[in-house]
Protein backbone atom coordinates (compact mmCIF):
# COMPACT_ATOMS: atom_id res chain seq x y z
CA UNK A 1 0.00 0.00 0.00
CA UNK A 2 1.59 3.69 -0.80
CA UNK A 3 2.57 5.87 1.89
CA UNK A 4 1.29 9.03 2.93
CA UNK A 5 2.50 11.74 4.61
CA UNK A 6 0.26 14.76 6.03
CA UNK A 7 1.81 18.39 6.12
CA UNK A 8 1.07 21.53 7.12
CA UNK A 9 1.62 24.33 4.71
CA UNK A 10 5.20 25.59 5.73
CA UNK A 11 6.40 22.04 4.80
CA UNK A 12 6.74 22.78 1.07
CA UNK A 13 10.62 22.22 1.10
CA UNK A 14 9.22 18.75 0.89
CA UNK A 15 8.73 18.96 -2.89
CA UNK A 16 10.61 22.09 -3.12
CA UNK A 17 14.22 20.69 -1.85
CA UNK A 18 13.39 17.00 -1.72
CA UNK A 19 13.57 17.20 2.12
CA UNK A 20 11.99 15.30 4.57
CA UNK A 21 12.31 15.29 8.52
CA UNK A 22 13.46 12.35 10.86
CA UNK A 23 12.20 13.51 14.36
CA UNK A 24 13.28 12.55 17.80
CA UNK A 25 11.47 9.81 19.76
CA UNK A 26 10.99 12.29 22.60
CA UNK A 27 9.60 15.12 20.53
CA UNK A 28 6.23 13.89 19.23
CA UNK A 29 2.96 14.62 20.55
CA UNK A 30 2.72 11.08 21.94
CA UNK A 31 4.35 11.09 25.76
CA UNK A 32 4.70 7.28 25.31
CA UNK A 33 6.79 7.81 22.30
CA UNK A 34 9.92 4.55 22.19
CA UNK A 35 8.80 4.32 25.97
CA UNK A 36 9.18 0.67 26.99
CA UNK A 37 7.75 -0.21 30.36
CA UNK A 38 9.79 -0.49 33.94
CA UNK A 39 9.08 -4.15 34.69
CA UNK A 40 12.45 -4.87 33.73
CA UNK A 41 13.36 -4.27 37.50
CA UNK A 42 10.72 -6.49 38.70
CA UNK A 43 12.02 -9.34 37.16
CA UNK A 44 13.91 -12.28 39.79
CA UNK A 45 16.46 -12.75 36.89
CA UNK A 46 17.47 -8.37 36.85
CA UNK A 47 17.22 -8.77 40.42
CA UNK A 48 20.00 -11.43 40.50
CA UNK A 49 22.44 -9.80 38.28
CA UNK A 50 21.98 -6.46 40.91
CA UNK A 51 22.53 -9.21 43.17
CA UNK A 52 25.67 -10.59 41.52
CA UNK A 53 26.97 -6.10 40.94
CA UNK A 54 26.90 -5.90 44.61
CA UNK A 55 28.64 -8.92 45.92
CA UNK A 56 31.17 -8.11 43.51
CA UNK A 57 31.34 -4.71 44.66
CA UNK A 58 31.40 -5.57 48.46
CA UNK A 59 33.95 -8.25 47.70
CA UNK A 60 36.57 -5.65 46.19
CA UNK A 61 36.26 -3.38 49.19
CA UNK A 62 38.58 -3.37 51.57
CA UNK A 63 36.88 -1.59 54.01
CA UNK A 64 33.81 -3.63 54.07
CA UNK A 65 36.00 -6.84 54.23
CA UNK A 66 37.85 -5.73 56.80
CA UNK A 67 34.41 -4.63 58.97
CA UNK A 68 33.20 -8.26 58.32
CA UNK A 69 36.16 -10.23 58.51
CA UNK A 70 34.29 -12.52 60.90
CA UNK A 71 32.78 -13.62 58.45
CA UNK A 72 33.63 -16.26 55.81
CA UNK A 73 33.25 -15.91 51.95
CA UNK A 74 30.29 -17.92 51.88
CA UNK A 75 28.44 -15.98 54.66
CA UNK A 76 29.64 -13.13 53.99
CA UNK A 77 28.48 -13.37 50.18
CA UNK A 78 25.20 -14.29 51.64
CA UNK A 79 24.55 -11.28 54.02
CA UNK A 80 25.45 -9.15 51.19
CA UNK A 81 22.30 -10.81 49.20
CA UNK A 82 20.32 -10.79 51.93
CA UNK A 83 21.00 -6.99 52.44
CA UNK A 84 20.35 -6.53 49.27
CA UNK A 85 16.66 -8.00 48.35
CA UNK A 86 15.59 -5.89 51.21
CA UNK A 87 16.99 -2.71 49.89
CA UNK A 88 15.80 -3.41 46.34
CA UNK A 89 12.22 -4.24 47.67
CA UNK A 90 12.16 -0.90 49.86
CA UNK A 91 13.90 0.95 46.99
CA UNK A 92 11.32 -0.12 44.03
CA UNK A 93 8.96 3.31 44.14
CA UNK A 94 12.16 4.97 43.64
CA UNK A 95 14.17 2.72 41.27
CA UNK A 96 11.12 2.56 39.16
CA UNK A 97 11.12 6.65 38.81
CA UNK A 98 14.90 6.16 37.90
CA UNK A 99 13.83 3.55 35.49
CA UNK A 100 11.72 5.86 34.10
CA UNK A 101 14.07 8.54 33.46
CA UNK A 102 16.42 6.54 31.98
CA UNK A 103 14.45 4.85 29.69
CA UNK A 104 13.59 8.06 28.76
CA UNK A 105 16.95 9.48 27.95
CA UNK A 106 17.58 6.23 25.95
CA UNK A 107 15.58 6.87 23.19
CA UNK A 108 17.50 9.91 22.10
CA UNK A 109 19.70 8.66 19.71
CA UNK A 110 16.16 7.78 17.40
CA UNK A 111 15.35 9.83 14.43
CA UNK A 112 11.48 8.44 13.27
CA UNK A 113 10.01 9.23 10.10
CA UNK A 114 6.61 8.63 10.15
CA UNK A 115 3.97 7.94 7.40
CA UNK A 116 -0.04 7.01 7.06
CA UNK A 117 -1.20 4.20 5.46
CA UNK A 118 -4.31 6.55 4.81
CA UNK A 119 -5.35 8.20 1.32
CA UNK A 120 -6.34 11.53 1.73
CA UNK A 121 -9.90 10.92 0.39
CA UNK A 122 -10.71 7.92 2.75
CA UNK A 123 -13.28 8.87 5.70
CA UNK A 124 -9.88 7.34 8.22
CA UNK A 125 -8.25 10.70 7.14
CA UNK A 126 -10.44 13.29 8.69
CA UNK A 127 -8.02 13.23 12.11
CA UNK A 128 -5.17 13.26 9.64
CA UNK A 129 -6.24 16.03 7.77
CA UNK A 130 -7.02 17.64 11.07
CA UNK A 131 -3.86 17.12 13.13
CA UNK A 132 -1.86 17.41 10.64
CA UNK A 133 -2.38 19.66 7.86
CA UNK A 134 -3.58 22.84 10.10
CA UNK A 135 -6.94 22.56 9.36
CA UNK A 136 -6.85 21.53 6.03
CA UNK A 137 -4.68 24.22 4.84
CA UNK A 138 -1.43 22.16 4.00
CA UNK A 139 -1.29 19.06 1.18
CA UNK A 140 -0.52 15.28 1.35
CA UNK A 141 2.27 13.81 -0.50
CA UNK A 142 1.59 10.16 -1.68
CA UNK A 143 5.25 7.44 -1.76
CA UNK A 144 5.66 5.05 -4.02
CA UNK A 145 6.41 2.07 -0.95
CA UNK A 146 8.22 0.29 -3.44
CA UNK A 147 10.94 3.09 -4.05
CA UNK A 148 14.45 2.14 -3.15
CA UNK A 149 14.76 4.85 -1.30
CA UNK A 150 12.03 3.30 1.16
CA UNK A 151 12.86 -0.78 0.55
CA UNK A 152 16.86 0.65 1.35
CA UNK A 153 15.31 0.96 5.35
CA UNK A 154 14.33 -2.49 5.56
CA UNK A 155 16.19 -4.07 8.74
CA UNK A 156 19.78 -5.29 7.38
CA UNK A 157 21.81 -6.39 10.15
CA UNK A 158 24.85 -4.54 10.56
CA UNK A 159 22.71 -1.51 8.46
CA UNK A 160 21.88 1.13 10.67
CA UNK A 161 18.80 1.47 9.54
CA UNK A 162 15.12 0.25 10.07
CA UNK A 163 11.07 0.17 9.11
CA UNK A 164 8.21 -0.92 9.69
CA UNK A 165 4.24 -0.89 10.85
CA UNK A 166 3.19 0.37 14.03
CA UNK A 167 1.55 -2.01 16.04
CA UNK A 168 -1.30 -0.95 18.62
CA UNK A 169 -1.93 -2.59 21.45
CA UNK A 170 -2.84 -1.92 25.24
CA UNK A 171 0.31 -2.74 26.85
CA UNK A 172 3.52 -0.95 26.07
CA UNK A 173 6.27 -3.40 25.50
CA UNK A 174 9.31 -4.79 27.76
CA UNK A 175 12.74 -6.51 27.55
CA UNK A 176 13.94 -9.94 26.66
CA UNK A 177 17.07 -11.46 28.38
CA UNK A 178 19.68 -12.54 26.06
CA UNK A 179 21.18 -16.07 25.90
CA UNK A 180 23.83 -14.44 28.45
CA UNK A 181 21.29 -13.50 30.86
CA UNK A 182 21.86 -9.72 29.50
CA UNK A 183 18.70 -8.09 29.48
CA UNK A 184 17.87 -6.22 25.92
CA UNK A 185 15.10 -4.41 24.86
CA UNK A 186 12.53 -5.47 22.37
CA UNK A 187 12.58 -3.98 18.90
CA UNK A 188 9.20 -3.60 19.06
CA UNK A 189 9.19 -0.82 21.45
CA UNK A 190 10.15 1.27 18.51
CA UNK A 191 6.82 0.38 16.55
CA UNK A 192 4.51 -0.17 19.28
CA UNK A 193 1.71 2.07 19.93
CA UNK A 194 -1.43 2.84 22.11
CA UNK A 195 -4.61 1.67 20.52
CA UNK A 196 -5.89 5.32 20.56
CA UNK A 197 -3.30 6.30 17.45
CA UNK A 198 -4.66 3.19 15.44
CA UNK A 199 -6.81 5.82 12.78
CA UNK A 200 -2.52 6.89 11.27
CA UNK A 201 -2.15 3.42 10.24
CA UNK A 202 1.35 4.06 10.58
CA UNK A 203 4.35 3.07 9.21
CA UNK A 204 7.55 4.26 10.21
CA UNK A 205 11.37 4.57 8.92
CA UNK A 206 13.88 4.10 11.65
CA UNK A 207 17.43 6.35 11.61
CA UNK A 208 20.07 6.86 14.17
CA UNK A 209 21.59 10.10 15.08
CA UNK A 210 25.06 10.38 14.23
CA UNK A 211 24.37 7.69 10.98
CA UNK A 212 25.61 8.41 7.63
CA UNK A 213 22.48 10.67 5.72
CA UNK A 214 21.77 12.48 8.59
CA UNK A 215 23.33 15.24 10.06
CA UNK A 216 23.83 14.75 14.03
CA UNK A 217 24.32 18.74 14.40
CA UNK A 218 20.30 19.06 13.35
CA UNK A 219 18.02 17.66 15.46
CA UNK A 220 14.69 17.72 13.32
CA UNK A 221 17.35 15.73 10.60
CA UNK A 222 16.27 16.97 6.85
CA UNK A 223 17.38 14.19 5.08
CA UNK A 224 17.34 14.26 1.59
CA UNK A 225 14.97 11.78 -0.85
CA UNK A 226 14.76 11.18 -4.09
CA UNK A 227 11.41 13.37 -5.71
CA UNK A 228 10.62 10.59 -8.00
CA UNK A 229 9.16 8.51 -5.45
CA UNK A 230 6.55 11.40 -5.55
CA UNK A 231 3.17 9.86 -7.04
CA UNK A 232 0.77 12.39 -6.12
CA UNK A 233 -0.14 15.40 -3.87
CA UNK A 234 -3.16 15.74 -2.83
CA UNK A 235 -4.15 19.71 -1.59
CA UNK A 236 -6.25 20.48 1.51
CA UNK A 237 -9.93 21.44 0.66
CA UNK A 238 -8.62 25.43 2.38
CA UNK A 239 -5.19 25.39 0.34
CA UNK A 240 -4.35 28.95 -0.98
CA UNK A 241 -3.49 30.10 -3.83
CA UNK A 242 0.14 30.80 -2.80
CA UNK A 243 0.74 27.14 -1.12
CA UNK A 244 -0.76 25.57 -4.48
CA UNK A 245 1.03 27.66 -6.89
CA UNK A 246 4.46 26.73 -5.37
CA UNK A 247 3.52 23.41 -5.17
CA UNK A 248 2.67 23.23 -8.70
CA UNK A 249 6.24 25.39 -9.72
CA UNK A 250 8.26 22.67 -7.74
CA UNK A 251 6.35 19.95 -9.85
CA UNK A 252 6.86 21.99 -13.18
CA UNK A 253 10.97 23.01 -12.06
CA UNK A 254 11.69 19.18 -11.29
CA UNK A 255 9.93 17.98 -14.18
CA UNK A 256 7.68 15.85 -12.28
CA UNK A 257 4.98 15.50 -14.90
CA UNK A 258 3.81 11.75 -13.49
CA UNK A 259 3.29 12.94 -10.24
CA UNK A 260 -0.61 14.22 -9.89
CA UNK A 261 -1.64 16.94 -8.66
CA UNK A 262 -4.87 16.82 -6.94
CA UNK A 263 -7.42 19.28 -5.31
CA UNK A 264 -9.53 17.54 -2.03
CA UNK A 265 -13.03 19.06 -1.53
CA UNK A 266 -16.21 18.36 0.73
CA UNK A 267 -18.77 16.89 -1.30
CA UNK A 268 -22.26 18.22 -1.62
CA UNK A 269 -24.10 15.90 0.91
CA UNK A 270 -22.38 13.32 2.66
CA UNK A 271 -19.45 13.21 5.49
CA UNK A 272 -16.87 12.66 2.60
CA UNK A 273 -13.62 14.48 0.51
CA UNK A 274 -13.46 14.22 -2.45
CA UNK A 275 -10.74 14.96 -5.09
CA UNK A 276 -10.32 16.22 -8.63
CA UNK A 277 -7.04 16.16 -10.51
CA UNK A 278 -5.41 19.09 -11.36
CA UNK A 279 -3.01 20.08 -14.45
CA UNK A 280 -0.44 21.70 -13.07
CA UNK A 281 0.19 23.89 -16.21
CA UNK A 282 -2.90 25.11 -16.39
CA UNK A 283 -2.92 26.13 -12.20
CA UNK A 284 -0.55 28.07 -12.83
CA UNK A 285 -2.69 30.35 -15.73
CA UNK A 286 -3.66 33.86 -14.72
Amino acid sequence: MPFFKYFPPERIDVIERGLLRFTPANEFNDPFECLSDSRLIEDPRWQRQIEDHCVTAMMADPEVRRRNSHLNSADFETEVRRVSRERYALRMPELKALARDQLAAARLPFRILCLAQVSPESADAFLMWGHYTKNHYGFVVEFDDNHQWFTNHLPITGEPHDAGPVQYQQSRPGWDFDAAGNAQPRREFVFTKSPHWAYEHEYRLIRFAGTPGLEAANVHSLVPFPLEAIRAITLGINCVAETRDRIVAACLRHRLSDVRVRQAQIHPDEFLLTVRDCNPAEELQP
